[in-house]
Formats: structure tokens, C-alpha cells, sequence
């Protein structure tokens, strides 16, 4: 995750696109010195997948004969991270790269691994006497599933096959977000943000995340939208109002839009 590039929103979540997890690691960090700094880490594996029928096998799943929910994570290698970080004067920006191997066992003798990779860049700027700030990341992958802070509409793989066959297929995904703070006092500030996700699934996976023998089921579009006012009356408390707007587009199913309105009192320390 690239801490630079998160915008500040009172949605615990954050908006889609944002590439966000806190797990275990051992990490190695070094200077180059002028702002330049190098990370690697090796990080816990943890995946999960649907079992996605093709035409072939809904039949049988509709008759429950076949244990799709069996399918499991038997990942056996640890994710790796490899990233640069430069910052300068006001600004931070940074690219990561991430490569993973998904490996799943229907529990049965029956199993199948897929390579996942993923980059990201990222930045956060302020200017105008530290009044303004604007900041982006996007990020572009195979397999990269839960490392998105809307984890549950992102899937790394799909296993795709029969009873006693099926073949792991990592899924292609993009996202990204952009934003701009404005401190209109020292005490009010606002901020404006928009994230996208979009899953590019291929046509014998698009049974849904799911499974079930039917099609759809999957979020292949998934954009938001927030904007905030928060107030600072005293140092360490935030009072804030924000605007939602959400929409999911699921695969061959109905869309979904959502508004909200929320409020927060924060206190820091």
C-alpha cells in the first residue's frame, strides 16, 4: 500500500481503487540517500477462489453432486514485495511491484497453481502554503484479489472445469483513484475523491464469484465517489460529514447504486 496516496475520508473502507492490507511480513528497507528509499519484503500467502462451472458442470451442481466448495488456498510460497519510494520538498511518490503463486486443492488429489502479479504508483503533493494537496495511485495485475481494499469485490482466481478436473485462472484487474484536499481555514477542510475497480473476467469464468450454476454474480465495474467537510474545533478531534455515492456493476445481473450520508467524531492520539 502506498500510505502517500490515501486520501482523507471518514468511510472506514476508503473508495474503490485503493490497493490497502495489513499483514504479517519480514521486510527489508534501505537508503539510497536525495529521498530514494528501496523496500522488499516476503509477506503471508492467503487466498481464496470460487468454484466458476462452465456449461458443462452446472448441471451436476444444481444436483449437488459436486463439492465445489471444497476448493481451498494451499498456498505454499510467500507473496513478494519490491517497491522505490522518493520524496522531495512537499511530495511523496512511489511505484511497488507484487508477484504471488495461487495454488488450490479440492481436497480430493485434484489441484492446480496460477502465477499473480501486480504494480502500482502512486503519489501525494502539497502546494499552495500546504493549503492544497492532490494525490492518485492506479494499479494493474493478475491475481491481485484481496490486496484491494474492496477485497470483496475483487477475486484473484477462478478454478473453471469438471468433477474430476479443473484449471485456476488468475483474473485481470485495474483500479485507481484521485483526489484533491482543500484547507479553506485552518480549522475546515474538504476533500474530493473518485476510485474505480474494473475485474476482466474471460468468458469461461464468468459464472460469478459465487459459483451456484448461474451466471452473473461477479462485480466487473465498481466506481465511488466521496465528499467530505471536516472541522477541527481543538487539536486531536475531527468532526466530519460525507457524501457517498457508489455503483457496482455485476456480471450478465443488474447493476446497483448506492448514496449515503455519513457522519464521524474522531479523536487522535
Amino acid at each position: 500500500m502506498i500510505l502517500e496516496s490515501l486520501p482523507d475520508v471518514l468511510d472506514f473502507s476508503g473508495p474503490a481503487g485503493t490497493t490497502f492490507i495489513r499483514q504479517a511480513q519480514i521486510r527489508y528497507t534501505h537508503s539510497f540517500g536525495g529521498g530514494t528509499t528501496l523496500v522488499f519484503s516476503i509477506e503471508n500467502p492467503e487466498s481464496t477462489t470460487p468454484f466458476t462451472p462452465n456449461a458443462a458442470t452446472r448441471a451436476l451442481i444444481a444436483t449437488s453432486t459436486f463439492p465445489g466448495s471444497a476448493i481451498g488456498s494451499t498456498d505454499t510460497m510467500p507473496d513478494i514485495v519490491v517497491g522505490l519510494t522518493h520524496t522531495w520538498g512537499s511530495g511523496r511518490a512511489s511505484i511497488r511491484a507484487l508477484f504471488r503463486r495461487l495454488n488450490y486443492d479440492d481436497g480430493a488429489g485434484v489441484s492446480d497453481s496460477v502465477f499473480g502479479w501486480g504494480v502500482t504508483g502512486g503519489f501525494g503533493w502539497r502546494f499552495n502554503n500546504r493549503r492544497t494537496a492532490i494525490g492518485m495511485s492506479a494499479y494493474y495485475g493478475r491475481g491481485v484479489g484481496r490486496y484491494t481494499a474492496a477485497a470483496g469485490n475483487s477475486i484473484a482466481a477462478v478454478a473453471n472445469g469438471t468433477p474430476n478436473a479443473f484449471n485456476v485462472r488468475s483474473v485481470a484487474q485495474y483500479g485507481g483513484q484521485v483526489w484533491i484536499q482543500h484547507r479553506w481555514t485552518d480549522t475546515l477542510r474538504s476533500n474530493l475523491v473518485y476510485g474505480r475497480i474494473r475485474n476482466d473476467y474471460i468468458d469461461q469464468v464468468i459464472g460469478g464469484k459465487n459459483g451456484g450454476g448461474s451466471p452473473g454474480g461477479g462485480t466487473q465495474d465498481y466506481w465511488t465517489i466521496h465528499a467530505n467537510l471536516i472541522w477541527r474545533p481543538v487539536p486531536r478531534v475531527d468532526i466530519g460529514v460525507e457524501y457517498i455515492y457508489g455503483f457496482n456493476g455485476i456480471v450478465n445481473s443488474a447493476n446497483g447504486e448506492l448514496h449515503r450520508i455519513q457522519v464521524s467524531f474522531k479523536y487522535n492520539f
